[in-house]
C-alpha cells in the first residue's frame, strides 16, 4: 500500500520540527555566554576552596597542630633502679638487676612448633615436650620465663625467632638472702618496699625518675640531638648500713642454735 501525499508532507514536516528543536540556541554558541559559564565555574570552585581553607586553618587549627605534635613527640621515662644498699665493708646485700620475661605469640610463629621448642631446649631449662604443651595453651601472649637472667635473655635474642618477645624488667636481688633479712626487708613485684630498710628508706632508695619529651622522626625513631645530655646517667649513691656481714655471718649459727634451745626449754 502506498503512502499519500499527504501523508509524506505530514512526515517531513514532524522531521523538520524535531530538527528544529534539537538546534542548540543562539546565545549558546556566543563566545561571550562561554567565557561567563567558565568564570562563574572557577568563582565557584575558589570559594569552595576558601571556605575549605577557612575550616582547615581557623576552624581546626588547634585540633590539628595538637595531632601533628602528639605524632612528633614521645615522653620517655627510662627506669631507674633503686639504689644498692651495703654493709659497712662494701659488701652489696640488696640490689637491682635486669632481668627479662620471654612471652611467646605462636600464631606469629614462622617456623614449625615442634622446630622453635627444639631451639629453645638448648638456651632454656625446659623440654621440648613441656614447650610444645605451653604453646598450646593460646594464640598469643604466652608466659614462658618470668625472670631470664641478661645472658640468657642475649642468647635466646641471638636465635631471631619470630614470635618471640622479651620484656626487660628490673630485679631486686639479695646475694646474702636470710643474712641481715630482718633488717633489710624486701619489696613486692611493683619494686615498692614491703619492710625494714626497703620500707623506711623508700625515698632514699628510689631514684627520682625524669620524663623527657622528645621529637621523632618520619619513620618513628628518636631525633638524637634532642636528647638531653646526661640524661641517662644515674648517680652512684648507695646506702650503707653499719652491719658487719662477716660478724652477723659468724655469730647467726650462735643465735640460731641459742633460740633452738630457749623454744625446747619452753615446751616442757
Amino acid at each position: 500500500m502506498g503512502s499519500t501525499p499527504d501523508s509524506l508532507r505530514s512526515l517531513r514536516h514532524r522531521q523538520a520540527s524535531v530538527a528544529k528543536s534539537l538546534k542548540p540556541p543562539v546565545w549558546a554558541n556566543s563566545p561571550k555566554v562561554r567565557a561567563l559559564l567558565v568564570w562563574g565555574v572557577l568563582m565557584i570552585s575558589t570559594g569552595l576552596l576558601v571556605i575549605t581553607l577557612f575550616h582547615v586553618q581557623i576552624v581546626k587549627s588547634p585540633t590539628l597542630q595538637g595531632l601533628a605534635k602528639s605524632q612528633q613527640m614521645t615522653q620517655f621515662r627510662p627506669f631507674a633502679p633503686r639504689r644498692n644498699i651495703v654493709d659497712r665493708a662494701g659488701h652489696v646485700l640488696a640490689l637491682d638487676r635486669p632481668v627479662y620475661t620471654l612471652y611467646a605469640h605462636p600464631k606469629l610463629f614462622k617456623l614449625s612448633q615442634d622446630d622453635i621448642a627444639e631451639k629453645l631446649t638448648s638456651v632454656l631449662d625446659w623440654s621440648a615436650t613441656d614447650l610444645l604443651k605451653k604453646f598450646g595453651e593460646g594464640e598469643t601472649g604466652i608466659q614462658i620465663e618470668y625472670s631470664l637472667v641478661e645472658d640468657v635473655a642475649n642468647r635466646v635474642d641471638d636465635l631471631q625467632i619470630d614470635g618471640l618477645e622479651l620484656i626487660q624488667h628490673q630485679q631486686r636481688l639479695y646475694p646474702y638472702k636470710s643474712l641481715a633479712a630482718d633488717i633489710v626487708g624486701y619489696v613486692d613485684a611493683e619494686h615498692r618496699g614491703q619492710a625494714g630498710l626497703e620500707l623506711s628508706q623508700q625515698n632514699i632508695l628510689e631514684r627520682p625518675q625524669q620524663t623527657v619529651k622528645l621529637k621523632r622522626m618520619g619513620d618513628g625513631s628518636v631525633m638524637p640531638d634532642q636528647v638531653p645530655t646526661g640524661f641517662l646517667n644515674q648517680d652512684d649513691l648507695q646506702l650503707r648500713l653499719t652491719v658487719d656481714t662477716r660478724l652477723q655471718r659468724a655469730i647467726q649459727p650462735v643465735l640460731e642454735n641459742k633460740s633452738a634451745l630457749w623454744v625446747r626449754s619452753e615446751g616442757r
